[in-house]
C-alpha cells in the first residue's frame, strides 16, 4: 500500500513513448497475447523496459513495432487473456527475479 506515492510516474504521448524506445539503451519488452517469445524466455538485463497496453486494446502498432522483442504470457485452458494487473505483476515479478 502506498507504492503510488513512493515510485515516479510520468506521462508521455504515443509519439514520444516511440522516440523514447528508440533511445532506450537496452532491451524493450513488449507484452502481447501473440508474443512470439514465452515470458520465460526474456533475461531482463539491465536495463529493460517493460512495456504494457491497455486490457482491451493491447499496444498500438507503432508501439509494439519500437520494441525489441514482444512477449506473452501462456494462457492454460480456453481464457483467451488474463488481467492486465495480473499479467503486469507475473512480468515485472519475472524481472525482479532475474536481477537477484
Amino acid at each position: 500500500m502506498g507504492s503510488i506515492f513512493a515510485v515516479p510516474i510520468f506521462r508521455v504521448t504515443r509519439d514520444e513513448a516511440v522516440a523514447l524506445l528508440g533511445r532506450w539503451p537496452g532491451e524493450s519488452v513488449a507484452t502481447a497475447a501473440d508474443g512470439s517469445v514465452d515470458y520465460t524466455e526474456i533475461r531482463f538485463t539491465s536495463p529493460t523496459m517493460l512495456v504494457i497496453g491497455t486490457e482491451a486494446e493491447g499496444l498500438s502498432p507503432a508501439l509494439r513495432g519500437a520494441c525489441t522483442s514482444v512477449a506473452r504470457l501462456p494462457m492454460l485452458g480456453r481464457a483467451e487473456s488474463v488481467n492486465l494487473a495480473v499479467a503486469a505483476g507475473v512480468f515485472l515479478y519475472a524481472a525482479e527475479r532475474a536481477q537477484r
